[in-house]
């Protein structure tokens, strides 16, 4: 007959074991989670990409008006010149909310480069720059210091 104490020493081997195995349980639901969470911002910052260039895609208007101010044939004050703000504002919060993705981990560097890439490229645009001139005080301080120092770097070339 098994003495009171073997049972007891079963019974709390049992709990580790549960304790263990319950640790495991929750480690492999929280990379679940982590995999599932990174897959949706990927998802949401890409459509959010789609959208920004069906802005220019496929509204002449807006391609028009882009062409436009980058020209410098657009008077500040007209109602071109106030959608061409609204229209890079747009475009500027949707790379806050990818840098900030960037930051919380949800965004891996791989992904998050060709961004930046593509942020140089438009950020060559004079007229980008002068907006961003007037509106940085606008955007959360670690995005401001990102754009600013890829505008110093397109200005000091």
């Amino acid at each position: 007959m098994a003495k009171p104490s073997d049972w007891k020493g079963a019974i709390e081997l049992f709990g580790v074991v549960a304790i263990v195995l319950s640790l495991v349980l929750v480690a492999y639901e929280l990379r679940q989670n982590t995999t599932m969470m990174k897959a949706q911002t990927r998802d949401s910052l890409t459509e959010k990409q789609m959208m920004f260039s069906e802005w220019f895609g496929t509204n002449r208007y807006s391609a028009e008006t882009a062409i436009l101010v980058g020209q410098g044939k657009v008077q500040p004050g007209s109602p071109e010149f106030l959608s061409f703000q609204f229209l890079v504002q747009g475009v500027l919060r949707e790379w806050e909310n990818s840098y900030y993705q960037y930051e919380q981990g949800l965004f891996e560097q791989e992904e998050f480069e060709p961004r930046k890439t593509r942020w140089r490229k438009i950020l060559n645009i004079k007229s980008i720059r002068d907006y961003w001139a007037v509106s940085r005080d606008e955007f959360s301080p670690r995005f401001r210091a990102e754009i600013d120092s890829i505008v110093q770097l397109i200005e000091s070339n």
